[in-house]
């Protein structure tokens, strides 16, 4: 099962328990219901260390207190309805984009199978709930760019941590090479200048010869080990 779907199928539950819970909540008493998630909401958020996780609770969250207000303060006639309209936004953020779209449907599945048949909703009120397919294009286009933009600022923190390790790699390099200069090469230099100095014959001019070939073979050596 795709963790999409896993999604889709956690938020629209979401949207039946809160429309559940309104029900049962005595009217004026849905403030303290929303306050004491919220205490529930940052209690058991500071028990979970990961970030990663923080998404999904974060929208189970904020859709059950945005439906449950949206639910007691009169549904479709509640002037809070425009909530469910960042709602859907806010999902196209926080989790993948598409979760706005069977979100909405699952709003719109909820009200419409709750509509009594006594209460008849003229077309005019039922123009709020049929806007929010309308408004799920514009939610899939923020969360996809939304997550460009993340995906790049990654790859730009990604090239820039490579750049710091290439230039430390290239200093400890260098202090090899300036290593392998002040030391190995500095000591065949000394012995050619020791040689130059007190030079006798023949037989010194067959040392320098050894020392010089001694020190190509060193910088040979080097070089293919660089």
């Amino acid at each position: 099962m795709s963790i999409i779907l896993i999604h889709s199928i956690i938020l629209t539950l979401t949207v039946s328990v809160a429309f559940l819970a309104s029900k049962m909540i005595p009217p004026h008493y849905d403030i303290y219901v929303t306050a004491i998630t919220f205490v529930i909401y940052f209690s058991i958020k500071r028990l979970i260390p990961q970030p990663d996780k923080h998404r999904l609770f974060d929208s189970i969250i904020f859709t059950f207190i945005m439906m449950v207000i949206v639910y007691s303060t009169g549904g479709l006639a509640s002037p809070l309805f425009f909530l469910t309209y960042f709602l859907l936004f806010a999902l196209a953020l926080i989790l993948e984009p598409v979760i706005s779209m069977t979100t909405a449907f699952a709003i719109i599945a909820i009200f419409i199978i709750t509509l009594s048949p006594s209460n008849r909703q003229s077309i005019q009120d039922l123009i709020p709930l049929f806007s929010l397919p309308f408004l799920v294009p514009f939610a899939l286009f923020l969360g996809n760019e939304y997550r460009k933009i993340v995906q790049q600022r990654k790859t730009i923190q990604f090239l820039q941590r490579k750049e710091h390790f290439l230039k430390e790699s290239y200093s400890e390099d260098k202090e090899d090479h300036l290593l392998f200069l002040s030391i190995i090469m500095k000591g065949h230099l000394k012995m050619i200048r020791q040689l130059s100095e007190n030079f006798t014959g023949d037989q010194d001019l067959e040392r320098i010869k050894k020392v010089v070939r001694r020190m190509d073979k060193l910088i040979e050596k080097y070089e293919k080990t660089a």
